[in-house]
């Protein structure tokens, strides 16, 4: 029997995973919160999605309209008889979203996350633990499934990830979760914990080398009122390499933990069905970045205002605790706290608000793998 689905939330990925996963015969709930009704206006009113694109990247195979079992903000009827919750919301209102819902999240459903990582599970356990709620199974990869453009009902499927780790919390219950979640997404495959999946984060690896070498150049842009190829032409030679330092970096704190270390050339490849021998090569030859629309040139104030707090600060910290030394990592939230006027190292995600304040390294390793130190 098919597991029940409810969406939540009514991004271009949040309408795509409803409308692809109805057309392959589930059945959906697509629900946002009250206070932003307006986004799923058109939805509700027409009854369903319009749901384009390469049929090959799409779960279903399918392209047309997808008539959704219920688009309400309803969040209680929505999760009623839910099995899964696939969620893409806004990383920096996360726990002010997530406090809405998760009253009503029930024992044995399982939580996906379908974002870039920013420790989505232990974000969520926290609060969820504060509400005595133990038995749910949350999941995160280091990239959505899929890339998509549109709204109000219209949306692309530009892009399906292949072979995506797919991390479980607590890690005990990555079997259980895996059985599920691969039926639903058979390109999924299974990573060993939540600091794997967060040491990946794709936007993490990729944004600030590429911005850090290229802010003048942005800088500009902006000024002429240009729109830029942030990937196509920001990943200058010495952009890649600082990108590849990064990599040597992370290497080192991914042995610390003991969880697997992949090169971002090698998720590049994997993910964006690329080819090269370099970060650079790689990206230049990927289609989804030389396909995508230029963007403001502004656009990297916006990605690295969440990645520097919500990936790179945690990073740091999670290295230092393990007393590997990181120190372009930390340079680079120091550059950018500058350069954005942002003390990052109080704004970002401690380990405190992970609630992983308090914990050795090896308590921490015991708490991803059973949800208690």
């Amino acid at each position: 029997m098919k597991p029940n689905i409810a969406v939540f939330g009514s991004s271009a990925l949040d309408q795509t995973l409803a409308a692809d996963l109805t057309l392959a015969g589930y059945e959906v709930n697509l629900f946002d919160l009250p206070e932003v009704q307006n986004t799923i206006t058109n939805i509700h009113k027409n009854g369903g999605i319009h749901l384009c694109g390469d049929p090959r990247m799409l779960i279903s195979g399918k392209t047309g309209f997808a008539k959704i079992n219920m688009v309400t903000t309803n969040v209680k009827n929505a999760l009623n008889n839910v099995d899964v919750i696939f969620c893409d919301v806004p990383i920096s209102d996360f726990e002010t979203m997530f406090e809405a819902i998760a009253p009503y999240i029930k024992d044995n459903q399982i939580v996906n996350f379908q974002t870039y990582g920013y420790w989505s599970c232990l974000r969520l356990a926290n609060i969820l633990k504060h509400m005595d709620k133990k038995n749910i199974i949350l999941t995160e990869s280091p990239a959505p499934i899929y890339a998509a453009r549109g709204k109000d009902g219209n949306v692309t499927s530009a892009l399906i990830r292949r072979s995506l780790p797919l991390a479980t919390f607590p890690a005990n219950k990555t079997k259980e979760a895996f059985k599920v979640l691969k039926n639903i997404f058979p390109t999924y495959e299974m990573a060993k914990n939540v600091l794997e999946i967060n040491f990946e984060n794709i936007n993490m690896l990729v944004h600030s080398g590429i911005a850090i070498c290229n802010i003048g150049y942005f800088d500009r842009a902006m000024e002429m009122g240009e729109k830029v190829s942030f990937y196509s032409t920001g990943i200058t030679l010495h952009a890649g390499i600082l990108s590849e330092v990064q990599d040597r970096e992370r290497l080192a704190v991914c042995q610390a933990y003991g969880v697997r270390f992949t090169s971002l050339r090698e998720h590049i490849i994997r993910l964006y069905d690329s080819q090269g021998k370099t970060v650079q090569e790689a990206i230049m030859n990927a289609k989804l970045y030389k396909n995508r629309a230029r963007d403001p040139a502004n656009i990297w104030v916006k990605w690295l205002s969440l990645d520097v707090p919500f990936a790179h600060v945690p990073f740091v910290s999670l290295a230092e605790l393990a007393s590997v030394p990181v120190p372009i990592y930390r340079a680079i939230i120091e550059i950018f706290g500058a350069v954005l006027k942002t003390d990052f190292w109080k704004t970002g995600l401690t380990l405190d608000k992970l609630g992983l304040g308090s914990l050795t390294k090896n308590e921490m390793l015991r708490y991803v793998t059973e949800g208690e130190t």
